[in-house]
């Protein structure tokens, strides 16, 4: 076998790769892309590629999302920002003691 006929069998390999991960995820997009449709920096998206949110795909060496699972995240419908964290009460004990120290030093 010529080394270009196995250069195209090689080829026509990761395109059906290609088309069984696009008809299972929906297709593959780059991580800036993403950034792009969701509205965040690519760094935001790969803070949630890390937290778990987002589970890469590799193919041909690199890492892509899936169409889906932005698809999915975007229909979570999300506030934006970060989420507000309720103080327990152990904690506004906690701050209230600071503060009457404050006010005691006054």
């Amino acid at each position: 076998m010529s080394k270009q006929l196995k250069h195209l069998k090689s080829l026509l390999e990761m395109i059906r790769g290609f088309r069984e991960i696009s008809n299972r995820d929906g297709g593959l997009m780059p991580f800036a892309t993403a950034a792009k449709l969701l509205g965040v920096s690519k760094q935001r998206v790969n803070d949630l590629v890390t937290e778990g949110t987002f589970k890469p795909v590799e193919f041909a060496g690199k890492k892509w999302l899936s169409a889906n699972q932005i698809e999915e995240f975007i229909n979570l419908k999300r506030e934006p920002g970060r989420p507000w964290h309720k103080p327990s009460v152990k904690e506004m004990w906690k701050m209230s003691r600071e503060g009457a120290k404050e006010q005691v030093k006054k």
